[in-house]
């Protein structure tokens, strides 16, 4: 039977009183991702201890084992109460590991930043690294008290076009994406039937992951009105034999309307389930049961495509200009925003990705006929096309590390022994 790959359940701050191991403080936006990666991999180191601290840990506690392990590290505090705050602090780490939010207090005499994912949009990182500047110094010349993680030579390239020396970036690929490479012993040991329990949808029938970004409005709304469309498309895939699993991005990040008639659409709809990150961080089981995944270029895509499944994906089209409308909440207001399609601003153009793109509902369902109706594309090996397995190996190689497990945590112990 499967079960979900295990963070360190190391002693709580209270109960640590001699120093004898090396303290890792995990400083978490979203506990998901390269930072479950990360401890599962510290889990193995016999001379560490982790502490996790993550807003609204309530949610990893009272989650099941798929969103979480069955009991949650005794080492998870809540990073939005008082509390938790105090413990980390007490925890006296030897590096924090952040992922883009970074604390307002040191808390480290090191720090090592993980950024949350990678993706096509230019990431607004001056305000972070003006930050970190301000408690461990300048990071535009060699700083040995931080580091960098590029999971990639794309991504090292826009860190330095940021002004941050090449000194302090380090390299490795995704531990996370390894876990969903097909070789890999978390895949291998998968199989839907041992979490049914936890989905409304039957995994029996292929399923279709959707991850939607909100950086580009409500989901399909560069078609026509969102809801609307998406009705269609849940119809359209019923008659398919197919079930949707939609993942959104945090609830106020979309209209009230949209979020109670979204969820109302789903909640009547057996073969469909929607998620909301703010109550569903962890992506991982959805990621494994996933037979396909449509995406309109959220970074969940550069973790997806080393698993070799089917991708389509739902580019933005840009108006007659070439202009692509953009949003970014400041100071908790939605900026919309028109970005030209070629700007160098953006990490990766948004026209360059690893593989098929569609630009309506008809050419949409037309790709996921023809990944349901073909053997290869669903089951057990879940491999891809030649075509596509070209485009996408073609991507993977111009702009991410191979998969490297344990490569982070090696750089963290590194620098946290430092």
């Amino acid at each position: 039977m499967w079960t979900r790959p295990t963070p360190p359940h190391s002693p709580t701050p209270a109960a640590l009183s001699i120093r004898m191991m090396t303290r890792i403080l995990i400083w978490a936006s979203t506990f998901q991702a390269e930072l479950e990666a990360l401890c599962v991999d510290l889990a193995q180191e016999t001379e560490c201890e982790v502490l996790i601290a993550a807003p609204r840990a309530f949610q990893y506690r009272a989650l099941s084992a798929v969103a979480t392990p069955e009991r949650p590290p005794s080492a998870l505090v809540d990073r939005s109460s008082k509390q938790g705050l105090r413990q980390a602090k007490a925890f006296d780490a030897d590096v924090v590991v952040v992922d883009n939010n970074v604390p307002t207090h040191k808390l480290s005499p090191r720090l090592f930043m993980a950024w949350h994912g990678f993706g096509w949009r230019p990431d607004s990182i001056g305000p972070t690294t003006r930050r970190i500047a301000s408690m461990y110094g300048a990071l535009d010349k060699p700083n040995r008290s931080v580091r960098w993680l590029a999971i990639g030579p794309t991504d090292a390239e826009d860190r330095i076009r940021h002004g941050i020396d090449r000194s302090n970036i380090v390299h490795s690929g995704s531990s996370f994406a390894h876990w969903l490479t097909p070789d890999s012993p978390v895949l291998q040991a998968f199989s839907a039937s041992d979490v049914q329990s936890e989905y409304i949808i039957d995994l029996s029938r292929p399923t279709v992951l959707f991850a939607f970004t909100w950086h580009y409005g409500e989901p399909l709304s560069s078609w026509g009105e969102s809801l609307v469309l998406m009705e269609q498309l849940f119809s359209r895939l019923s008659e398919l034999g197919v079930n949707a699993l939609v993942r959104l991005h945090d609830r106020h990040r979309y209209r009230r309307r949209f979020v109670k008639e979204m969820t109302l659409l789903a909640d009547r709809l057996p073969h469909v389930q929607c998620k909301f990150r703010d109550s569903s961080p962890n992506s991982l089981v959805d990621l494994l049961v996933g037979d396909a995944l449509v995406s309109d270029l959220s970074s969940i895509l550069t973790y997806w495509y080393h698993s070799q499944k089917p991708t389509v994906h739902l580019v933005p089209r840009a108006d007659a200009a070439g202009m692509l409308q953009t949003r970014r909440r400041q100071h908790r207001r939605l900026k919309i925003a028109t970005t030209p399609v070629d700007d160098a601003r953006w990490k990766i153009p948004p026209t360059e990705v690893g593989g098929p793109v569609v630009q309506s509902i008809d050419e949409l369902v037309g790709h996921l006929a023809a990944i349901v109706g073909d053997s290869s594309c669903t089951g057990s090996s879940r491999a891809t096309g030649t075509a596509e397995s070209q485009v996408r190996q073609a991507f993977l190689d111009r702009h991410l590390f191979d998969p490297e497990p344990s490569g982070i945590a090696r750089h963290v112990l590194t620098l946290a022994r430092s």
